[in-house]
């Protein structure tokens, strides 16, 4: 009964961890579906560098 218990626990771990780790990555970009597009993407400049 132990090992069962330990076993689900352990289980809901591994999944908790992979679900934040692929949130993470998703919010931050780095699991970018275009592969294709090799040239990085520029942010726009800043209002107070143009102004500068």
């Amino acid at each position: 009964m132990l090992a069962i218990i330990a076993a689900a626990m352990v289980l809901t771990t591994v999944v908790g961890g992979l679900i934040s780790a692929f949130s993470i990555e998703a919010r931050h970009g780095l699991h970018d579906p275009t592969l294709d597009q090799s040239t990085p993407t520029r942010r726009p400049t800043p209002a107070w560098r143009q102004w500068s």
